[in-house]
């Protein structure tokens, strides 16, 4: 069993537990908005973690003292009494009101990231201060930190960032110790958003991760906006397929770095990795991808060259563990089979890739069944930022009075890293022991740029974390035709992430295509699931689902039944009771003439503005209750008698009014037939400059 989760009566996530010998347990708070405020307390020390995780004592009279002790914490601050807790667990960090700016709009303020010693001891957690400044577009314009272990003194590290009408970024500056060791400024090719170089003149020995100045016409492109070539990195070609991935990377003649080959199967997804150094082909190697059939992430084999055998070999490399999201990975480090050619996974090669005698799945898991330390769980942030990862393999340390007997445990952990705004690493509080997936939960595609993190590889786009720009056009940039196609997360990575490089904070057409596969496997049936029920009791009524849908994307829908949802969104949400304010992800709620009695959440407004919602309600055509109907022209639901009463959502952010389906989508257990149409979501109306979209 790798997670247990559990919820607040009212529906969001309470709890996560991870490990079948208790290795962590991860407790969630939530402002009075919904907003997730975060997650374990500010202090590992006495009574400031709401689950009491291994102490004897607290609010839990030891429940939870098996546990080993948190080793990260993370909290959010948006404004002056954001949150006050109800027990007596003093889980959030006090700050004056001269430590940070308040703000009201859903922007985060400042962020409080504890996370362990890079150098492996695990009683030293330490606890850093972010506090954020933006302009009056809600873009990030600056970083300062602070450390909390003692007095709170200017710490390592700061930033600022400024703009162009269209997004791009024009300047960046890193500092350290307060040495600037970055400052960027970004020069466009005239009339567009391409890059086409970045100018810094300090030193390149202040930092080995960043990116040094480059010579003007450093950035080439091709006619539909990809890279076609990167000088600085060595990089001499980039070929693209006509879905815009990277098939070949090509290198200048001279360079150390390696060459990549990329395959894809029919839905896009990354089939394999050659990996290719020049004048050493006894260093190349493939990493291989398998997918289930909904797109997920199954395992990672690695084919190379074993000098000690002489002869090419296939080995199971990381296997992926999932919950509600992904959990971690499991280390295999299996051989599986050799070969004395090398192995061609080209769809066309010769055995299409197989290899004589090699192991099955079932073999593989038999290997590991019984290892410890080789399964790694991620810890990670409300961005998807992997901040920790922990192996199931939990330490037991003797009492400090008694050495006879178990004072504490601890867990172990492997990984543990900090990330600037746009991604690239904290050099200061990350370890060099490497894990596949960092920032927003991206896959590091290190071969790329040679330096760890800064390059990141996502479903739809390439990504480097240094400048904070995409290496190819938006995919939903006609959606998004304000904002230059090679921005992040509309310049705002502190509250919206986007690790697939469609939509920050998740594409609502993948989530789409996660729904139907829920779909497929629903079998619950509709009834009353208030109450104490509520999530428990295996059926599921409309409200419950509205709830699930909600908490899966950090809100609470503040009640248990439709009339209490509605009341919620009047109170701390946006609500209007006309159809023509219907957005994309709205809660929407009905009437049969006794008050509001149901709810649905809008997932589809196709390009005649007709309205479509999923909602829980009585089934006649399949097992399971979750359906998919179009609103008639009055915004009531066809086949029953009903009036429209109200649409409502969460405030989010000021940055932008994105629904909140979209991530909720991917996550919920739940099914429902979804078909999304994210062409109606709104963005910021940033003037856009340039002649071209690219």
């Amino acid at each position: 069993e790798d997670a247990n989760y559990a919820y607040y009566d009212h529906g969001p996530l309470a709890r996560t537990e991870l490990g079948d010998e208790l290795l962590q347990g991860m407790d969630f708070t939530y402002t009075i908005n919904g907003w997730i405020k975060g997650v374990n307390g500010w202090n590992s020390n006495g009574n400031a973690d709401p689950g009491c995780d291994g102490k004897a004592t607290g609010a839990y009279n030891g429940t939870n003292e098996l546990f080993s002790g948190d080793l990260y914490n993370y909290q959010l601050f948006y404004h002056r009494n954001d949150y006050k807790n109800i027990a007596n667990i003093e889980n959030n960090l006090s700050l004056s009101d001269d430590e940070y700016t308040q703000l009201y709009n859903g922007n985060i303020a400042a962020m409080l990231t504890t996370i362990p010693d890079i150098s492996g001891n695990t009683d030293a957690l330490h606890p850093v201060l972010y506090k954020y400044g933006y302009d009056q577009l809600n873009r990030i314009s600056g970083m300062s930190s602070f450390t909390i272990d003692g007095n709170r003194e200017p710490w390592l590290i700061a930033s600022e960032y400024s703009y162009d009408g269209a997004g791009n970024i024009r300047a960046l500056t890193r500092k350290s110790g307060g040495v600037e060791f970055d400052r960027f400024s970004y020069h466009y090719v005239p009339g567009s958003n391409r890059l086409d170089h970045v100018a810094d003149p300090t030193s390149p020995a202040l930092s080995q991760n960043d990116l040094d100045g480059q010579q003007a016409g450093n950035y080439q492109w091709d006619a539909d906006g990809n890279l076609l070539a990167d000088r600085s990195e060595g990089i001499s070609r980039i070929d693209w397929n006509c879905f815009g991935k990277m098939k070949h990377l090509t290198r200048e003649s001279g360079s150390d770095a390696p060459g990549l080959t990329l395959r894809y199967n029919a839905q896009m997804s990354r089939l394999s990795k050659e990996v290719s150094v020049a004048g050493n082909p006894a260093n190349s190697y493939s990493e291989v991808y398998v997918w289930d059939i909904f797109g997920n992430l199954q395992a990672v084999y690695r084919a190379d060259f074993d000098a000690t055998k002489q002869r090419y070999r296939l080995t199971a490399g990381d296997l992926c563990l999932y919950g509600m999201e992904r959990l971690g990975t499991i280390a295999a480090n299996k051989e599986t089979g050799f070969a004395d050619h090398p192995i061609d996974f080209s769809l066309t090669g010769p055995a299409s890739g197989k290899i004589p005698g090699t192991a099955t799945s079932m073999e593989v898991m038999k290997h590991i069944s019984l290892q410890k330390g080789v399964t790694q769980y991620e810890l990670t942030n409300h961005l998807g930022n992997v901040l920790v990862t922990i192996t199931d393999r939990k330490i037991a340390y003797p009492d400090t009075t008694n050495p006879i007997l178990i004072g504490h445990y601890q867990t172990d952990y492997r990984f543990t890293g900090d990330y600037w705004p746009f991604g690239m690493a904290v050099e200061e509080r990350t370890s060099q022991k490497e894990y596949r997936f960092g920032f927003n939960g991206m896959e590091k595609d290190d071969e790329v740029i040679y330096v760890m993190g800064s390059h990141y590889t996502t479903e739809f786009r390439e990504y480097d974390s240094r400048i904070g720009r995409w290496m190819s056009t938006d995919p939903a940039m006609r959606k998004y035709a304000n904002w230059s196609p090679y921005v992040f997360s509309f310049n705002n990575p502190i509250w919206w992430n986007d690790a697939n490089g469609a939509d920050p904070d998740g594409d609502g057409e993948k989530r789409a295509e996660k729904a139907k596969e829920i779909d497929k496997k629903d079998t619950r049936s509709y009834g009353n699931s208030r109450g104490d029920n509520f999530h428990t009791d295996g059926i599921v009524d409309c409200s419950e689902f509205a709830a699930e849908v909600q908490e899966a994307t950090g809100y609470t829908t503040g009640g248990t039944n439709a009339k209490a949802q509605a009341e919620n969104f009047k109170k701390t949400g946006e609500w209007s009771d006309k159809v023509k304010d219907i957005q994309l992800g709205d809660q929407v709620f009905f009437s049969k003439g006794n008050g509001i009695n149901h709810t649905a959440i809008v997932t589809e407004i196709d390009s005649e503005g007709n309205i479509y919602v999923t909602h829980a309600t009585v089934n006649k055509n399949k097992p399971g209750s979750i359906k998919t109907d179009k609103l008639n022209s009055d915004g009531s639901i066809p086949y029953w008698n009903n009036t429209f009463v109200g649409t409502g959502r969460p405030i989010a952010s000021a940055t932008t009014t994105v629904a909140v389906l979209e991530k909720a989508i991917e996550i919920i257990h739940l099914t429902a037939k979804i078909v999304v149409n994210t062409a109606t979501k709104t963005s910021l109306p940033a003037p856009s400059f340039g002649k071209s979209y690219f």
